[in-house]
C-alpha cells in the first residue's frame, strides 16, 4: 500500500556492495524504492538522483509485522540493514517529490 506495484521496475544496478541474491531491487528512481531481503543482510543503495528527504519502513514478510521507520537523505548512498534475519523489505519513499 505504500508503493503502487504499477510504478515500479527492477532495478538492481542501484544496489552496491551485495553479494548474489542477497537484495533484490524494485524501483521508480527518485520516488520510490522497494528492496527485497530474502535472508537479512546489508546493501547500499544508490539515491544520488534525489534531493531532499526519504522516509524508509521495513516490514517482516513472514510475521506481516511493521518494522522500525528513518527518514534519511538523498544525494547520496545510502546503507540498508535488514533488522535480522529471515524475509525483510524495506519501502523508501521520497518526502518531497523534488529532483535534480
Amino acid at each position: 500500500s505504500i508503493i503502487p506495484l504499477w510504478t515500479v521496475n527492477p532495478a538492481g544496478e542501484l544496489l552496491s556492495e551485495r553479494e548474489d541474491n542477497e537484495a533484490f531491487l524494485a524501483a521508480d528512481p527518485g520516488k520510490s524504492y522497494a528492496v527485497f531481503f530474502p535472508d537479512g543482510g546489508e546493501v547500499q543503495l544508490d539515491v544520488t538522483e534525489v534531493t531532499g528527504t526519504l522516509k524508509t519502513r521495513w516490514i517482516n514478510i513472514d510475521t506481516g509485522e511493521w518494522g522500525d521507520t528513518m527518514d534519511v537523505s538523498g544525494g547520496n548512498k545510502i546503507k540498508l540493514k535488514a533488522p535480522a534475519r529471515g524475509n525483510w523489505v524495506v519501502t523508501i519513499v521520497v518526502e518531497n517529490k523534488a529532483k535534480l
